[in-house]
């Protein structure tokens, strides 16, 4: 049988009209779950609990995938009372999420949204520059640089003929690259060193 709080849930998505549904919290023991739908974009998902007297609405943040995500924007959230005759609440609490929460929450979604696509082109932009480096230097690998899991490092030694090493560090979005030559002859070196000259 649904809770108290679930049959409030399901007629405050009634009111808040199609697209909008309820359920119980899939991880949040007691609270109910509710659902907007927002074509082309991310879904609201806000948790509705019973605090006291008050409801407390909350909306998730799908931030879990990357932690950079976490600077994007804060979760919403709002209360509203509960103390009022069974079939005002629901009409009480869908009034003070269109006002209070969902302009805010819809922002929100959009800012993580916007970041999360944006950290994905980087993402890419990363890789192909590492593959890049490793597809022009024999004996090389990549992974993940020591100090960053998200700068890659391309490693080029050849144990056998030569002592050179070279080591590359592609930045997280692939802007840049940090890079260590050792062991290099003295016309290595000056080869080097002119061909950075202009730029310096």
């Amino acid at each position: 049988m649904p809770t108290p709080l679930l049959i409030t849930a399901r007629r405050t998505a009634a009111l808040l009209g199609p697209g909008w549904r309820a359920a119980p919290h899939d991880t949040w023991h007691g609270a109910a779950l509710l659902l907007g739908d927002r074509p082309g974009k991310d879904p609201y998902r806000i948790r509705i609990i019973q605090d006291g007297q008050r409801l407390r609405a909350y909306g998730h943040l799908d931030k879990a995938e990357d932690r950079r995500l976490l600077h994007s924007a804060d979760a919403p959230e709002i209360t509203v009372t509960a103390d009022l005759p069974t079939r005002q609440v629901p009409r009480n609490l869908a009034s003070h999420l269109r006002r209070r929460l969902l302009p805010v929450y819809a922002a929100a979604l959009d800012a993580v949204a916007d970041d999360r696509a944006r950290y994905a082109r980087e993402l890419q932009d990363r890789d192909a520059l590492t593959q890049r480096l490793a597809d022009l230097l024999p004996h090389s690998r990549t992974g993940r640089a020591f100090n960053s899991e998200h700068r890659r490092e391309v490693t080029a030694i050849n144990y056998r003929t030569s002592s050179l090493r070279f080591t590359a560090e592609v930045a997280h979005d692939g802007s840049h690259v940090d890079m260590t030559l050792g062991y290099l002859s003295p016309a290595q070196a000056e080869a080097v060193a002119r061909l950075l000259a202009p730029d310096l």
